[in-house]
């Protein structure tokens, strides 16, 4: 069974594991031109480059942060990324959550996915290999200035899910799986 297939389509849909929203959006694949892997990794890494840049203390700055996208599975959605807080860069925190997190988030990823041609991906489960760079500036806060970073690297795990039918909480758009905790860098 060839990936993208009309029988691919119809064995996930069968699964139990489509949603309606990943059947529409595999639908809309089949109809899209295709896109080689590396390209859609490169339009997906620009989309969170986009989005990220609109965070407050990055001055609209596009590399503030390190964003690798390493691996996409165009079917499931999900996504692995390297995340990085760059030394000599201040940030509010060092916390995964804080950068990428909620509704409006995925709302905005999903706009800049479509301006790039790439919103036919399923909801994204983004798997995220961080690390803190030595020297990032961290917890930079009004009247008090951000501490160099000693470094460490983390793992965390953001999640699209399609909203439930006739509800419009925030809660039902998307979940957060807490990371595993700091790794020190040696």
């Amino acid at each position: 069974m060839r990936a993208g297939s009309k029988e691919a389509v119809e064995a996930l849909f069968h699964s139990g594991y489509a949603t309606p929203r990943s059947v529409r959006a595999l639908a809309n694949a089949l109809a899209a031109p295709t896109l080689a892997l590396e390209e859609v990794c490169r339009r997906l890494e620009e989309s969170f480059q986009d989005v990220l840049s609109r965070n407050s203390g990055t001055a609209g700055a596009r590399d503030h942060y390190g964003v690798a996208i390493c691996a996409v599975d165009v079917l499931t959605g999900r996504v692995a990324m390297d995340f990085t807080f760059r030394a000599g860069r201040s940030c509010c925190c060092g916390e995964p959550g804080c950068h990428f997190a909620g509704e409006r988030s995925f709302r905005e990823l999903r706009a800049a996915m479509k301006l790039r041609g790439i919103d036919h991906l399923p909801p994204l489960t983004i798997a995220v290999r961080g690390r803190c760079e030595p020297g990032a500036l961290l917890g930079e806060r009004p009247r008090r200035p951000a501490r160099p970073s000693a470094g460490y690297t983390f793992d965390y795990e953001w999640i699209e899910v399609e909203a439930a039918p006739r509800t419009n909480r925030t809660a039902d758009l998307f979940t957060l799986r807490p990371f595993s905790g700091y790794t020190p860098v040696e």
